[in-house]
């Protein structure tokens, strides 16, 4: 096996073909893709000097990836402006010959002498065989947008709004939801806020520019499971399908990664409840020294 580079429309040319489900164009892909690193999700990371790679066998392209040099964050410095590097293997794809075209890429990676990281939402166990140890993990769930949540709370009041001039209202649904807060941005954001008895009770971020629901939905612990959440869903796809998209996403990343914790399993039960489908399991690798890392299936978040 050989690997080259290659341009974007070789790449596509076998990207698609896992990906004609949700994404119709490169163009959209790269979209969604580059709207996600604005959440610091791990397989999403911003790019420098991104490159498209072929693997090919017997004159024939089996395979591709995107080899870049990514922008990452200590834990302690998370959020500061300290900016740190590494190189990155992610968006793989295959035609045949996986186990094959992974030991290149792994090959390929030693002969660098770089220090690596690698994600995909496909060959976990070919990746975990060459020594390769999960340390992230992250689901994506999609709605299509013509779904109808049909069990949703009618007393409660879905507004959309672009300029949100009292933040501490966000503020306060997201601290009792899951106890952080994250700003919105203006250039990508429509904000969702739910209201109950005229009580500002949920939140959600809808980017217009992905079909995301960037940090999922959010709704104030006392007025869980009133069907809340399901009104914002409701609102927001009823928002996407207006401007024509035709999928709707939420990104969730998983912690801890070696068993169900209940936050994941209360957040993507009700997606799923609520008509979301599974349609990427992102997994994080990189070359550690401690014994293997074991990974739930995905099913036991739902159970």
């Amino acid at each position: 096996m050989r690997i080259k580079h290659i341009d974007e429309e070789k790449f596509w040319s076998v990207a698609y073909k896992f990906n004609s489900k949700v994404f119709d164009s490169f163009n959209l892909y790269r979209l969604w893709f580059r709207e996600a690193s604005h959440l610091r999700v791990f397989w999403a990371r911003e790019g420098i000097d991104e490159k498209y790679m072929g693997i090919t066998g017997n004159k024939q392209l089996v395979g591709v990836f995107n080899f870049s040099k990514v922008r990452f964050y200590e834990r302690k410095s998370w959020g500061s402006n300290e900016k740190k590097y590494r190189m990155e293997i992610r968006e793989l794809y295959f035609l045949k010959d996986e186990d094959t075209c992974i030991q290149s890429i792994v090959d390929f990676m030693h002969r660098t002498k770089e220090v690596f990281g690698v994600s995909s939402w496909l060959y976990h166990e070919e990746l975990m065989k060459t020594g390769l140890d999960p340390y992230a993990r992250s689901i994506v769930i999609a709605w299509d947008t013509k779904t109808d949540v049909k069990k949703y709370n009618r007393r409660v009041k879905v507004k959309a709004t672009k300029e949100v001039f009292n933040l501490s209202v966000l503020k306060e649904i997201q601290h009792e939801s899951w106890s952080f807060f994250m700003r919105p941005d203006p250039k990508r954001h429509v904000v969702l806020i739910a209201y109950l008895d005229d009580e500002a009770v949920g939140s959600a971020y809808l980017n217009v520019f992905s079909g995301n629901i960037d940090y999922g939905v959010h709704v104030k612990r006392d007025y869980w499971n009133q069907g809340i959440g399901s009104s914002i869903l409701r609102k927001a796809l009823e928002f996407y399908r207006r401007r024509n998209f035709k999928h709707m996403f939420v990104i969730r990343v998983l912690s801890p990664i070696t068993r169900v914790g209940e936050n994941d399993r209360r957040a993507l039960s009700f997606y799923i409840s609520r008509g979301g489908k599974v349609i990427r399991d992102y997994v994080g690798f990189r070359f550690k020294k401690r014994g293997r890392v074991q990974l739930p299936r995905v099913e036991a978040y739902f159970k």
